[in-house]
């Protein structure tokens, strides 16, 4: 969508689902095959969904639609109307010969005008206005859906080729709102909802955290034994005997005889 939006960064897989925060009307289905042949619907119709969390009035804004190359817009007024949160309004439009609104939320619309959509290409826009815009960079565009061959559309792509059976509806009852034309609506069956269609709030869903894995503790190493090397005693040296020297006896001497001096007589 061209207003500007805070986007939680939530996606699914299968259907890449983005859910706004700060949501808001937008368009969530249109139908331009009512009443031609095959058709299920004798209407065309446009449907507008409140993604907000609160009630929007739509008092003095219009829905508008020019052919897929052309400039020309037709303006469908709103009037005073209050669209609730998770709430739908549905604007019936130009009727045919072929097909039936009876039984269906077209047999109440809540508003109804005259414009005659083409079954597989054109341009819509939710404007925030009842004057006619000049195309999609108009500032009072609130949102705008280019489909088949149209020459504008939000992103990158324009939503389907649509048929005399087949609408573009936006994804997830409306709460998808990616900026993406191509990537928002899909080629379905239509199914028209009006303002006492069922409520569908755009409550983002409750994330369940995964758990991280708890980490599998490793093996404590079991440490080897380690061979404590058994100290090899030297061996002791013998002392060896010191031989102790035996003392050899030294001869005593045999005393020699003094001779004692005779005396001389004088």
């Amino acid at each position: 969508m061209l207003a500007s939006v805070v986007l939680f960064g939530l996606f699914w897989s299968a259907e890449h689902v983005v859910y706004a925060q700060s949501n808001d009307v937008r368009i969530s289905q249109f139908y331009g095959g009512g009443g031609n042949s095959g058709a299920q619907f004798n209407s065309d119709f446009v449907e507008l969904f409140n993604a907000e969390n609160s009630s929007v009035s739509v008092n003095g804004w219009s829905i508008q639609y020019a052919s897929s190359s052309g400039s020309k817009w037709l303006v469908t007024s709103l009037g005073d109307l209050t669209i609730p949160a998770g709430g739908y309004l549905l604007i019936k439009q130009a009727s045919g010969a072929n097909g039936s609104d009876a039984g269906t939320p077209l047999a109440a619309p809540d508003v109804v005008g005259v414009v005659n959509l083409a079954a597989s290409k054109g341009k819509v826009a939710l404007v925030r206005s009842e004057a006619a815009v000049l195309g999609q960079s108009d500032p009072n565009v609130v949102d705008f859906v280019g489909y088949g061959a149209a020459d504008q559309y939000e992103g990158s792509a324009a939503a389907p080729t649509l048929s005399n059976t087949r609408a573009g509806l936006r994804l997830s009852s409306g709460c998808v709102d990616t900026d993406e034309n191509g990537d928002d609506f899909a080629s379905q069956s239509p199914e028209p909802r009006n303002s006492s269609s069922q409520i569908t709030p755009c409550t983002p869903p409750t994330s369940t955290s995964t758990p991280t894995d708890t980490p599998v503790p490793t093996d404590t190493p079991v440490s080897t034994d380690t061979e404590t090397p058994t100290a090899i005693p030297t061996d002791t040296p013998v002392p060896t005997d010191t031989e102790t020297p035996t003392a050899v006896p030294t001869d005593t001497p045999v005393p020699t005889d003094t001779k004692v001096p005779t005396a001389v007589p004088t």
